[in-house]
């Protein structure tokens, strides 16, 4: 065993001793309160993240809602508009519809007076025949009238050459008789 008398007094290992425990212990009070403000100040921080945090999910919430109803309300005006647009087309291909069916009216009945017409039409040779037919009756009828008229002047020639020659001597026979009458009284 080591030998005690060889220790000096006041004994430099228990003054160590004590000084490094009140070292470490005053160590320790400071580590403490260190620990107690990081900690305190990590809780600050701590507190104000979480603020943050709840803050900044409600704006989120608050956001993500306000898109969720603009979508919303994005949908139902398209709804609207797409529904508007259907009526609209309907109405439009009903009246395009209804158009087209008296424009196709409209045609079967043309197309029905012109076979009318076609059908009571006479071939063209047909006409053509009848037509000279009609031009050589004419024609015939014409030199007939001709021949009438020439005999009509002749016979008026020879009536105004009777006439006259009747006018002569009926004047004639007026002046006779006169003289006689005058011859007489």
């Amino acid at each position: 065993m080591a030998d005690i008398s060889n220790i000096p007094v006041p004994d430099p290992t228990l003054l160590t001793t004590e000084a490094l425990m009140r070292e470490i212990s005053h160590l320790k009070e400071l580590t403490d309160r260190k620990f107690a403000q990081q900690t305190s100040v990590a809780e600050e921080v701590n507190l104000r993240n979480q603020q943050r945090f709840e803050s900044q999910t409600k704006a989120l919430d608050a956001a993500f809602l306000a898109q969720q109803t603009a979508v919303q309300a994005a949908l139902q005006a398209a709804e609207k508009g797409v529904q508007t647009a259907m009526v609209a087309s309907e109405k439009a291909v009903s009246k395009a519809e209804a158009a087209a069916e008296k424009r196709f009216d409209a045609i079967a009945e043309f197309r029905a007076a012109f076979n009318d017409l076609v059908t009571q039409q006479m071939p063209r040779k047909e006409a053509e025949t009848r037509l000279n037919a009609m031009a050589d009756k004419l024609d015939s009828r014409l030199l007939d009238m001709n021949a009438k008229v020439d005999e009509l002047r002749s016979f008026s020639s020879k009536s105004f050459l009777v006439g006259g020659i009747a006018l002569v001597v009926s004047t004639i026979a007026v002046f006779v008789t006169l003289i006689s009458f005058l011859n007489l009284h």
